[in-house]
């Protein structure tokens, strides 16, 4: 968290004039934001940076970053109570010979 208070507080004082520069706070934020689990920020941040400056570090860390966050939503998409209730629910109408949609 401090590291991203440092470079919150670079960014108001305006300190971080130069593209170059910009896109290594914005990076480094982003990677922080990453380690910490929180994929949406990391990405947010790190397509910001490759705004500023192309870096192919930078491009690799947001493609790993973006697989983890799809990985991370199929995860909490999977339910099992709700799959056994639909199977159940499928298989009582097929008995009757009806469609089930889900």
């Amino acid at each position: 968290m401090e590291e991203i208070a440092k470079a919150e507080k670079l960014f108001e004082e305006g300190v971080v004039k130069d593209f170059v520069k910009k896109a290594k706070v914005l990076a480094r934020k982003g990677t922080i934001f990453g380690k910490q689990g929180k994929w949406e920020e990391a990405i947010a941040a790190l397509e910001k940076s490759l705004v500023e400056d192309s870096n192919s570090k930078v491009k690799d860390d947001l493609s790993k970053f973006k697989k983890n966050k799809k990985e991370k939503d199929a995860k909490e998409y999977i339910n099992p109570e709700l799959a056994e209730q639909h199977n159940e629910q499928g298989a009582a109408l097929y008995k009757e010979g009806k469609s089930y949609v889900i």
